[in-house]
């Protein structure tokens, strides 16, 4: 039980990937149940004698679906871990911390020519520069992916929410448009790159 609850967070602080993941995983756990129920329902006549305690043959059976469940659980977080890449943006560089406003766009380059991924997946936080006022709140980021030059599809988030983002056909370079949509002109932002993977 504690393996299980401890994978059940695993899977879900790795956000929309965690929800792959467990996908994956719920068709051959499902299967295992059923067959433990179905094995453990079944009775023997009584006249039947068993050379091994039913009580036992269940323990047994029980133990050896939890040892396959946490195995394959395993092997499913060691491959899904080596496809991610972890991609590091320097944001000093790429925005200025008074100038992001609503009518302004920014360009994050995605590391790699060209990435090593298909997909991105992106989590960026905007922040109010200013003390009063709520800009971030209802404000909604679109992010639009140029691949070689030619724009992509573009998503449309909120602060603090996993965007994720196709990188198929990519052969030099990545670039992702950002931008913030808010109908007060006046509010700017900090913007922060919380999270970005790479992955397949």
């Amino acid at each position: 039980m504690v393996g299980l609850g401890a994978g059940t967070v695993y899977l879900l602080s790795l956000g929309t990937k965690g929800n792959d993941i467990a996908q994956v995983l719920g068709l051959p756990v499902a299967v295992v149940s059923l067959l433990v129920t179905v094995y453990g329902g079944t009775r023997r006549p009584r006249q039947t004698r068993l050379s091994f305690p039913l009580g036992r043959r269940r323990l047994w059976v029980a133990i050896v679906a939890a040892v396959l469940a946490c195995a394959c659980t395993t092997v499913v977080w060691r491959v899904s871990g080596r496809n991610n890449v972890n991609v590091t943006v320097d944001m000093a560089a790429v925005v200025p911390a008074t100038t992001f406003r609503p009518d302004t766009e920014l360009t994050l380059p995605v590391p790699g020519d060209p990435p090593r991924r298909r997909r991105l997946a992106l989590t960026l936080v905007l922040e109010n520069t200013q003390e009063t006022g709520n800009c971030a709140g209802p404000a909604l980021l679109t992010l639009q992916p140029t691949i070689d030059g030619v724009a992509g599809a573009a998503v449309q988030v909120r602060s603090g929410k996993e965007a994720l983002l196709s990188l198929s056909g990519a052969t030099r370079k990545v670039d992702v448009k950002v931008g913030v949509k808010r109908d007060d002109a006046e509010c700017l932002y900090r913007l922060d790159v919380q999270q970005a993977i790479l992955f397949n």
